[in-house]
């Protein structure tokens, strides 16, 4: 059961890959990689079960004053919350940061926009393309702040309970994202402690 539900989790963030390819611009290089993205999925899929049964995974921690961070200075960063393990998702995007602990997860990220939409535009662009896949699925638009910066948001509520929540900020003309899956409750603590603690 919780191996299905790691393979669920995994796919759900591999289809979120593409939507932000979708909307923001990505070099020729990239979008050769995501025309062969769909036959990769059977060996991502087989790396969570390799997740699951590990136990092995090393937290890579930076320090940043006196606090262990999570993150780097591509992505930004948070405090590295307690009973928390990183997980190597670079076959998704090379600069991708992800923690997992029990069905949870939490993605650092960075959006190529060379496309040149703004803030909304992204957000909307995504909602859409979210509606288009996961069409039984609760899908919300909704405004927020991370740590002072404005953020737009999507946030997505699938069948079996699980909820997506994605962030987009625009900071100097860098667009960040960030990704919490869990269940409705897990996702609202953990955007708390974002919320408290993400800084570029």
């Amino acid at each position: 059961m919780r191996k299905n539900k790691i393979k669920k989790i995994i796919f759900i963030i591999l289809s979120f890959q593409l939507i932000i390819s979708c909307s923001g611009g990505k070099n020729d290089e990239s979008v050769k990689t995501e025309k062969n993205q769909e036959a990769k999925n059977e060996s991502f899929l087989n790396e969570a079960n390799k997740i699951e049964t590990s136990g092995n995974s090393q937290n890579q921690v930076n320090k940043k004053g006196n606090k262990e961070k999570f993150g780097n200075e591509e992505v930004g960063y948070i405090d590295f919350p307690e009973g928390w393990k990183e997980i190597d998702d670079t076959k998704t995007s090379i600069t991708s940061k992800v923690i997992e602990k029990d069905y949870q997860s939490i993605r650092l990220d960075i959006i190529d926009n060379n496309k040149g939409k703004n803030l909304e535009q992204l957000r909307d662009s995504m909602a859409e393309e979210a509606r288009n896949l996961y069409k039984t699925s609760i899908i919300e638009k909704k405004e927020a702040t991370i740590n002072s910066y404005p953020a737009k948001q999507i946030l997505i509520k699938m069948p079996d309970d699980t909820v997506i929540l994605m962030s987009l900020l625009n900071v100097n003309e860098k667009f960040y994202y960030i990704e919490i899956i869990g269940n409705e409750e897990e996702v609202k603590e953990n955007f708390e402690f974002i919320n408290n603690s993400w800084n570029n």
